[in-house]
C-alpha cells in the first residue's frame, strides 16, 4: 500500500511483526490515514465528479495492497459489463467493455455484502473461464446502486495472492461504496437537474421564480428566455424586482389585490392581467404562480406567463357580440334592424358596412343602411349583377379586392381594398369593408354569425309586419263567428266562418257545436270565461279540422247578458301565429347554442326529492362521465350516480349547498372514463317556473396539481440526502472512536463525533418541530400530562438537578396539546444545559381567562437578550442573528402556529418564560 506520504509499505514485513498489539495500531493508523485523505477527497471544492472517484478509488487500492481499483457500469439484462473508471497499472483500461457473465463481478452484484477474496486460486473461481480469461490473484469488490437501482460495482484486483483481509479493510469497502454511490448520485441529480433547467430555459413559456415575501416584495431571482422574450425586458434588468413593474395604468387593482392576498395566503393562483412590455406595448397576460413549501413554509414562487391577448379579445368579441344579437332582436322594423347591424358591425368587428335590402316591387338591392358613406349615395343594384347582387342570388359569401371593385356595385368607396359580401337569406346582403386589413377566420366567422342574426332578426320584423297586417284585417272585416244556446247547439253563424269551414251556413244552423269545434275544449273556455271579470270575454287557443286538415285558431267567448247562454264564439285562424311563434322559439334556442357550447363537462340538473337529476348536458361531460352513453341518454339520471363514489361526503355536501342557492366553487375529485381526476367545480343555482334548478361545470386542473406534487417531492428528496450523508458521517466518526485509541487522535474523534450528533439533533428537533406543527386537533390528552411527562423524562435524565411541577387545578383543553411537548422540553433543555449544574428549575400550568399561561422558570442568569428576541418575535431568525439553537426557533414557530403568546419575567433571582396559548373553542 502506498500511504500519504508515498513511501512504499511492505505488507509481508508487517504480517511479520512479532507484536500483535503494536500491528494493530499501525492497521488501524493505516485505516485512519486512509479515511482522512477521503474525507479531504470528499470536501476538496471544485473537483471534477469523475477526478473525485478516481481519487477515492486509488486510496482504496493503496489501503488494501493491491494494484488496480475500478468502477464499471453493469446491465444483466443485455450481459454488458463496461469499465468507466480504471486506476492502477493495470491492463483493463477505462472505457473497456467485457461480457458480464464471465467477469467476477456477477457474484457480487447478488450480494448486500461486499466480496474480499484474498486467493482466487484457492477459492471457488479456481478452474473456471472467468478465472482462466482474467487471471487475478486477489479480488475485492462491491455492489453499487444509484436511486435504488443497480449502477455497477467497486472491485480492486491484484496479481499476487493476499492472506486475508481485515475487518477495518472489509469497512472501507463498504464506506468506499457508500460514497461513490453517493457521488454517483449526487451526479445523476445534477444531470437531472441541469436538464431541467436547460429544458426551462427553452421553453416558449414564460417562466419565473420569485424569493418569498421580502420586506413587501418578492424579488425575481430567475426568468427564462421565454420572459424575456414574452416582456421585451432583458434579464439582468429585471433579477431583483418585484414583477409588479409589468403594470400599468390599465392593470385591474382589485385583481393585484387579488393576486397579492392569494399569494400570503400561500395558495396556488391563475388569472389573467392587464401587463405592459418593456416598450410600454398593453398585452393580455395570463399568469400561473405555484408556491413552494419547506417545512410549511413559503420559499419561494414558480410562475409561468403566457401572452393570451388574441384569445382575451376574441371573447371580448364574442361577448359584445351577444349584447349587440339582443338588439336586433329588439328591432320592431326591417330599418331598424339594418340601422341596428350597421352599428353592430362598426361596434364588434371596426369595420365599416353597407347593408341592402330586397325591395320586392323594384326587384333590386336597395341601401338601407351603413356606416363610413350615406346609404343614399350608393346605387341600388340587380340581383346577379356586381358582387352585391352574385352574393344575394348564390345565397354564398364572396370576398372581393381591388381588382374585384365594381363602381356601383358593392364599393362605396374608392379605397376599399379588402372586404366580404355576406348573403342575407332572402332579405338582402351585408358587406364589409377591412380597410386593407385581410380578414382571417376568426373574424370572418364572426361577421357569418352576425349576419345569421341579422337575418332572424330581418325574418322576426317581416313576420311582425304580417302579424300586425293580420290583427288589422281582424279589427276591420268580418268576423269568423258562431252563436251557440244552452245545449251547445248553433243558433247563428257568420257567413265568413262558414266559408272558413267549407260549408253551407244553414246546413250548421242547428249542429251541435262539438261537429265544428272540439266540445271538450270549448267547454273549458265557457268554465274559464264564468270566471272572468265582467265584461271581459275569454280567449282559449285550440284547433279545428278543415278538409281534412287540423288549422290552429283561437276562441273569443263571451257570454250572454247575465252570464246565461247563448253565447258568442269567435273564431280566428291564428295559423301564421304559429308558425311565427314557432320560427321565433327556432331562432331563440338557434341563438342559444351558438353562446352555450363549452369545452368544459358541463351539465343542467333538477332536483327531486334533493337529489340532482340530469335535464341536459353537453358532449364532453357525456365523454367524462357517461360511460360511453351520449349526452341524451343521461337525461333523466340522477347526476350522483354518474360523478360520485358511494362513500363521497363532499359531493353531499355541495348538492346541500346548492339547494340551499348558493353558488359553489371549490376543487374536488372524480372518477372519469380517463380514470381520477382534479377539477374546479363550479355550480350556480338558479330558479324557474318549475322548481330549483342549477348548471354545474367541471375544470379539469389535474394536471397543475401533479405539478405541485412534484415539486413538493423534490424537496422531501433534497432533504433526505442531506440527512443521510450527516449520518454517514456521523457512523464513521464512531467507528473510529470505537476502534483508534490514539489519544493524539481522540479530541478529533471527539469533537467530530459531537459535531454530527449536534446536526442530526437539529435535524431531529426541526422533525418534531414539523409534526408538531402538523398536529392541530384537540386530542384526549390532557396539557397536564403532557408537560408532566416532559418533566419527569427531565427527573431521570437529571437526576442531580431540582426540578418542580405546579399543575391546574380545571382541565384546560387547548387545540393540539401534543405541541406542547416540543415547546417545554426546549425550554427545560435549555435551562439545564446553559446552567447546571445547581440550577433549579419550576414548571407551572395555570388558566388565565380563556387562555392557558405556561411558565418555566430558573435560577440561573437568565436567557440572553437575543434568544429572548427571537423566542419573542421580536428578531427575524437570519444568518446574522439565529440564536444558539434550532430548539429555540422550534419553540417560536410552534406558537405561531398555535396563535401562543411570550413574555419574560425576571422576580427574586428567579428568571421565566411565560408561554400563553389560547383554550379549545369547547373549553
Amino acid at each position: 500500500m502506498v500511504p500519504p506520504n508515498d513511501e512504499t509499505v511492505n505488507s509481508g514485513d508487517q504480517a511479520a511483526d512479532d507484536d500483535a498489539g503494536e500491528g494493530r495500531v499501525a492497521d488501524l493508523r493505516r485505516s485512519h490515514e486512509a479515511l482522512q485523505e477521503l474525507y479531504l477527497v470528499t470536501a476538496e471544492p471544485g473537483l471534477d465528479e469523475t477526478e473525485r472517484i478516481k481519487r477515492m478509488l486509488d486510496i482504496g487500492r493503496r489501503r488494501l495492497d493491491v494494484s488496480n481499483a475500478y468502477l464499471s457500469i453493469i446491465d444483466p439484462e443485455t450481459d454488458d459489463y463496461d469499465v468507466e473508471l480504471a486506476v492502477g497499472p493495470g491492463v483493463i483500461e477505462s472505457g473497456q467493455s467485457f461480457r458480464f457473465s464471465t467477469t467476477y463481478c456477477r457474484e457480487t452484484v447478488e450480494s448486500d455484502e461486499p466480496q474480499l477474496i484474498p486467493d482466487l486460486d484457492n477459492s471457488i473461481w479456481d478452474g473456471t473461464p472467468t478465472h482462466e480469461t482474467h487471471g487475478l490473484s486477489c479480488y475485492v469488490g462491491g455492489r453499487v446502486t444509484v436511486d435504488g437501482v443497480l449502477y455497477g460495482t467497486v472491485c480492486f484486483s491484484g496479481d499476487e495472492p493476499r492472506e486475508s483481509f481485515t475487518e477495518d479493510e472489509r469497512t472501507l469497502v463498504k464506506l468506499l461504496v457508500e460514497w461513490i454511490g453517493d457521488r454517483l448520485e449526487e451526479r445523476h441529480l445534477r444531470e437531472t437537474v441541469e436538464q431541467q433547467r436547460r429544458a426551462i430555459e427553452a421553453a416558449d413559456s414564460a417562466i419565473a421564480i420569485t424569493d418569498a415575501d421580502v420586506d413587501g416584495k418578492r424579488p425575481l431571482t430567475y426568468v427564462n428566455r421565454g420572459f424575456e422574450k414574452l416582456t421585451g425586458y432583458d434579464r439582468d434588468a429585471v433579477l431583483g424586482r418585484d414583477c409588479r413593474f409589468l403594470q400599468g395604468p390599465e392593470t385591474d387593482p382589485e385583481r393585484t389585490a387579488e393576486l397579492a392576498r392569494t399569494l400570503d395566503a400561500g395558495d396556488h393562483v391563475q388569472m389573467v392581467l392587464r401587463n405592459y412590455r418593456a416598450d410600454g406595448t398593453p398585452f393580455w397576460n395570463e399568469l400561473e404562480v405555484t408556491p413552494v413549501h419547506e417545512d410549511g413554509e413559503v420559499v419561494r414562487y414558480i410562475g409561468t406567463q403566457r401572452d393570451v391577448t388574441e384569445r382575451v379579445e376574441r371573447q371580448e368579441t364574442v361577448t359584445a357580440l351577444l349584447e349587440r344579437t339582443r338588439s336586433l332582436l329588439a328591432a320592431g322594423t326591417r330599418d331598424e334592424v339594418a340601422t341596428a347591424a350597421a352599428r353592430a358591425v362598426e361596434e364588434v368587428l371596426g369595420y365599416d358596412c353597407l347593408i341592402r335590402l330586397y325591395d320586392e316591387e323594384t326587384e333590386q338591392l336597395v341601401p338601407v343602411a351603413g356606416t363610413g358613406t350615406e346609404p343614399t349615395a350608393v346605387e341600388p343594384v340587380a340581383v346577379g349583377q356586381s358582387l352585391s347582387g352574385q352574393a344575394y342570388e348564390r345565397g354564398t359569401t364572396l370576398g372581393f379586392d381591388r381588382e374585384l371593385f365594381e363602381p356601383g356595385g358593392y364599393g362605396h368607396q374608392a379605397d376599399a381594398t379588402d372586404g366580404l359580401v355576406i348573403p342575407l337569406g332572402e332579405h338582402g346582403t351585408l358587406g364589409l369593408e377591412t380597410e386593407g386589413a385581410r380578414t382571417g377566420n376568426f373574424e370572418r366567422r364572426i361577421a357569418e354569425i352576425l349576419s345569421e342574426s341579422v337575418q332572424a332578426a330581418l325574418e322576426q320584423a317581416s313576420q311582425r309586419d304580417r302579424l300586425r297586417l293580420y290583427e288589422t284585417v281582424i279589427e276591420q272585416g268580418s268576423e269568423m263567428a258562431a252563436v251557440v244556446g244552452g245545449d251547445l247547439r248553433v243558433e247563428l253563424v257568420s257567413d265568413s266562418l262558414a266559408r272558413y269551414l267549407g260549408v253551407d251556413p244553414d246546413d250548421i244552423v242547428g249542429r251541435e257545436i262539438d261537429e265544428l269545434l272540439p266540445a271538450a275544449d270549448l267547454a273549458e273556455m265557457v268554465a274559464t270565461t264564468e270566471n272572468a271579470a265582467p265584461s271581459e270575454p275569454g280567449r282559449f287557443e285550440t284547433t279545428v279540422t278543415v278538409d281534412g286538415e287540423s288549422r290552429p285558431v283561437e276562441l273569443e267567448v263571451s257570454l250572454g247578458e247575465d252570464g246565461d247562454p247563448p253565447f258568442v264564439a269567435v273564431v280566428r285562424d291564428i295559423s301564421e301565429l304559429a308558425e311565427t311563434r314557432g320560427a321565433l322559439s327556432r331562432e331563440r334556442d338557434r341563438f342559444t347554442s351558438l353562446f352555450t357550447h363549452i369545452p368544459d363537462p358541463v351539465n343542467e340538473v333538477r332536483f327531486e326529492d334533493g337529489e340532482p337529476i340530469i335535464c341536459r348536458c353537453n358532449e364532453p361531460f357525456a365523454d367524462a362521465f357517461g360511460g360511453g352513453r351520449p349526452p341524451e341518454a343521461l337525461v333523466g339520471l340522477p347526476a350522483n350516480d354518474l360523478v360520485l363514489d358511494d362513500e363521497d361526503e363532499t359531493g353531499r355536501r355541495i348538492d346541500e349547498q346548492v339547494r340551499e342557492g348558493r353558488p359553489v366553487t371549490e376543487e374536488i375529485r372524480r372518477r372519469t372514463a380517463d380514470g381520477p381526476r382534479e377539477f374546479l367545480f363550479r355550480a350556480v343555482p338558479y330558479e324557474t317556473p318549475e322548481g330549483l334548478r342549477a348548471f354545474a361545470t367541471y375544470t379539469d386542473v389535474t394536471e397543475q396539481q401533479r405539478r405541485q406534487r412534484r415539486i413538493e417531492v423534490l424537496n422531501r428528496v433534497l432533504r433526505h440526502n442531506v440527512r443521510n450523508q450527516i449520518s454517514i458521517a456521523n457512523g464513521n466518526a464512531n467507528l473510529l472512536d470505537e476502534r483508534v485509541d490514539d489519544p493524539d487522535l481522540a479530541p478529533i474523534i471527539d469533537g467530530l463525533v459531537s459535531s454530527t450528533e449536534n446536526v442530526l439533533s437539529m435535524s431531529e428537533k426541526a422533525r418534531e418541530a414539523a409534526r408538531a406543527l402538523a398536529h392541530d386537533r384537540t386530542t384526549g390528552t390532557s396539557p397536564d400530562t403532557v408537560v408532566g411527562n416532559v418533566v419527569e423524562e427531565f427527573r431521570s435524565d437529571w437526576p442531580d438537578e431540582t426540578i418542580t411541577l405546579d399543575t391546574t387545578s380545571e382541565p384546560a383543553p387547548v387545540a393540539g396539546p401534543d405541541r406542547l411537548q416540543p415547546v417545554v422540553s426546549n425550554l427545560v433543555e435549555n435551562a439545564l444545559e446553559h446552567n447546571a449544574p445547581g440550577v433549579r428549575v419550576r414548571v407551572g400550568l395555570d388558566v388565565v381567562g380563556d387562555r392557558l399561561e405556561l411558565r418555566i422558570a430558573d435560577d440561573g442568569p437568565g436567557i440572553p437578550e437575543l434568544e429572548r428576541s427571537l423566542i419573542a418575535g421580536d428578531q427575524e431568525i437570519t444568518q446574522l442573528h439565529h440564536g444558539n439553537g434550532i430548539g429555540l426557533w422550534a419553540v417560536r414557530w410552534i406558537l405561531d402556529a398555535m396563535g401562543g403568546e411570550v413574555r419574560f419575567e425576571d422576580e427574586d433571582g428567579w428568571h421565566a418564560v411565560v408561554i400563553s396559548v389560547p383554550l379549545a373553542d369547547d373549553a
